[in-house]
This record gives structure tokens, C-alpha cells and sequence, in this order.
């Protein structure tokens, strides 16, 4: 739990709050059963940004967590609407939400957008891992758009999937993503799977002209972040999952 609020309060919120487009609304669902002092935490972390809604469920699946919510944010709207899902340790550029609002002249002819570029930050054999990635259909931030009296729920199905039954964009112009990679989300084995196959792909990496471009991105799409505070907080995030390792925790809040 503590390693969760970790990356949450430090990498998910705050790219919230640095959005350019102020004009949405997110549910941050947590389970009915989180213990007291924890909701307290919660509440306190996205008091600062009041585009969040907290929603407490205690449902076994997450599409009917979200609908009710989502049926009320939607009620009698004449436009289209754009839902997308973000994981609680992950974190969007700040130009995202203008895109997807962008994307929403396009309904009915689109049904998905994806933005495929983004970075990828891990901590892996005593080291912190920052480059770019490119994923299509990745789930963070991955949208769907509906027209006027059209439910779209982003966890509908499975995000690499849903292109194959519907219209999809990609848009690639930005690095609309920060993506996550510790133990409690991927196993050693799979982070170093997934590491290698980025390194392969990209001949820039660890060197000085892939350090300089990835900082641009940082401070062009992520402002507060930078090379030394992401991994400041990953490491950090490592101690946490150290500290806690063989205990077991009650359930978890999902962003």
C-alpha cells in the first residue's frame, strides 16, 4: 500500500495537475474495504485538483465500478465524450487531454485512440532505467470516444485488442505517457524481457544524444520531472517493496 501511494501522490498526480486542458474529469476507484487511514490519505492527495473524483466500490469487476459515474458525468450531453483509463503508477504527458478532446471532432468516424510514444522508467539490477518507448494500444492513457447517448469504458476488453473490432487512431506526434516498471507490477524476468527488447530498438539509448532527448521530452510533456527526481522516486519506490517484502497488504486503490 505504501508503495502504491508512493507512485501515486509522486508520478501519477502530479501529471494530472500539469494538464494544459483543465476541462475534465477522473475517478480515482478504490476498494470500500481500504482502511480509514488511508482514505484520509487519499482524500488529502487529490484535494489540490479538483478535476478528481473518488470512487469507492466494492464490485468484483472494474467496468461496473466506473459505469455509474461515467452514465453521470455524460447525462444529456449534445457532443462527444472521450474516457480514458491511467494505472495509478503511471503518468500522462501534460498535452494529453487537448489531444483527446482533439479526437473527439473526429467521432463517430474514430473509436480508439492510442498514443503509442512515451518513456518507460524502471528500477532493474540495482539501477534506474529511463528511455523512450513505443507501444501502440498501450493501456495508459488509451481512449475511447463516443457520440451523445454512448458509454464508451476504456476497460472494456483487452487494450491491445479492441483495434481489431473498432476504427482506431494512432497519434505519435507527443510522448503522451510515463510508464512504470517495478516488481509489484512485473516480474524480474519480464522487466528484463521487456528492457532488453527497448535497448535493442533503440541504438540511442544510454547514450549522450538519447540522455538529451529524453530530457527534452521530460521538459516539454513532464514538467517537475527530470532525470535525477524519477530516479529518486523509483529508487525510493524500491526501498518501499523492500521494506514490505513477504507481508501482505489489504486491497489497493486503482487509478
Amino acid at each position: 500500500m505504501e508503495r502504491r501511494f508512493h507512485l501515486f501522490e509522486n508520478i501519477c498526480l502530479p501529471s494530472i495537475a500539469a494538464q494544459t486542458n483543465k476541462d475534465f474529469r477522473i475517478a480515482v476507484l478504490a476498494s470500500t474495504i481500504m482502511p480509514d487511514v488511508y482514505k484520509q490519505r487519499l482524500a488529502a492527495s487529490v484535494e489540490r485538483i479538483p478535476q478528481i473524483d473518488i470512487v469507492y466500490s466494492d464490485v468484483d469487476y472494474v467496468v461496473r465500478a466506473f459505469q455509474p459515474w461515467q452514465q453521470q458525468q455524460t447525462a444529456g450531453l449534445t457532443y462527444a465524450t472521450a474516457h480514458f483509463r491511467l494505472d495509478d503508477d503511471d503518468a500522462i504527458g501534460a498535452s494529453v487531454i487537448d489531444r483527446i478532446a482533439a479526437a473527439c471532432d473526429l467521432a463517430p468516424h474514430v473509436g480508439i485512440l492510442s498514443f503509442p510514444r512515451g518513456l518507460h522508467v524502471s528500477y532493474w539490477d540495482d539501477k534506474v532505467h529511463l528511455m523512450r518507448e513505443y507501444a501502440p494500444y498501450i493501456a495508459i492513457a488509451l481512449c475511447r470516444i463516443g457520440v451523445p447517448g454512448q458509454l464508451r469504458v476504456p476497460y472494456v476488453g483487452k487494450h491491445l485488442e479492441l483495434h481489431r473490432n473498432d476504427r482506431s487512431l494512432l497519434d505519435p506526434l507527443c510522448h503522451a505517457y510515463l510508464h512504470t516498471a517495478h516488481e509489484s507490477n512485473d516480474t524480474r524476468a519480464r522487466q528484463s524481457r521487456h528492457i532488453r527488447k527497448m535497448i535493442e530498438g533503440d541504438p540511442q539509448y544510454d547514450t549522450p544524444a538519447g540522455h538529451r532527448s529524453v530530457d527534452e521530452i521530460l521538459k516539454s510533456e513532464f514538467p517537475g520531472f527530470s532525470r535525477a527526481r524519477l530516479e529518486e522516486i523509483m529508487r525510493a519506490a524500491a526501498r518501499i517493496d523492500a521494506a514490505s517484502e513477504g507481508s501482505a497488504g489489504p486491497d489497493t486503490p486503482t487509478a
